[in-house]
Order: C-alpha cells, then sequence, then structure tokens
C-alpha cells in the first residue's frame, strides 16, 4: 500500500471482481430478507447502489492504533473521516465497550423494523 500507483493498478484490478461477486450474492437472497454488506470501501466499488442504508462504524485515532497497530496506516489512502460520515444514514462510534455493542444492535432493529 506504500505505492500510490500500483495501488491504483491492484484496485482498477480488483474493485470490478469485488463488486460483481457482491452483486450476485445479493442478487441470490430472498427479497423478503436483509442483507447486509460489510466494507471500508462500499463506495469507492460503486456497491452504495445496491443499499438502502448505509452505517459507518468509526473510532478515534487512538482507539484503532490500540487494536491494529500498524496496519492503521493504510489509512492514509483511503476517503477522510468526514467524508465517510457524510455519506451515512447512521454513524456509530466504536469505543470497543459493551455500550457499543448495544448501539449496534439498536441501530440494526431500526433499520429493519
Amino acid at each position: 500500500f506504500n505505492d500510490f500507483s500500483k495501488l491504483g493498478v491492484l484496485n482498477q484490478i480488483t474493485h470490478p471482481l469485488i463488486k460483481g461477486r457482491v452483486v450476485e450474492l445479493v442478487k441470490s437472497i430472498d427479497i423478503n430478507k436483509v442483507a447486509i454488506i460489510v466494507g471500508a470501501l462500499i463506495t469507492e466499488i460503486g456497491l452504495e447502489i445496491l443499499c438502502d442504508k448505509i452505517i459507518v462504524l468509526d473510532a478515534e485515532d487512538k482507539c484503532i492504533i490500540d487494536r491494529i497497530g500498524a496496519k492503521y496506516k493504510a489509512a492514509k489512502f483511503q476517503r477522510s473521516r468526514d467524508s465517510y460520515q457524510r455519506s451515512a444514514n447512521f454513524v456509530l462510534i466504536n469505543d470497543f465497550s459493551e455500550l457499543f455493542k448495544n448501539k449496534c444492535i439498536s441501530a440494526f432493529e431500526q433499520l429493519i423494523s
């Protein structure tokens, strides 16, 4: 992930494949069922067209670094936090507590009711 041009080539190869597979899976689901697509690149890949609602799960930088360490370097290649939050119907801030788990359950219950 350190070379923007190589990352661009990788994305050009993988994003259409990922989108095609997700579209295939969603189309195979019974229309009366709820489908949840989990991914950091929903809009970058073009999957938002399949979504009725988008939930962004976010966390403070320190919490993320404490959890994933050096992998956090990949964040510099992603959209801004504000951009992700603006594209969402719900934003849930993960503080890695039991309260966060309850907020997630509540949000999902609201979405499917």
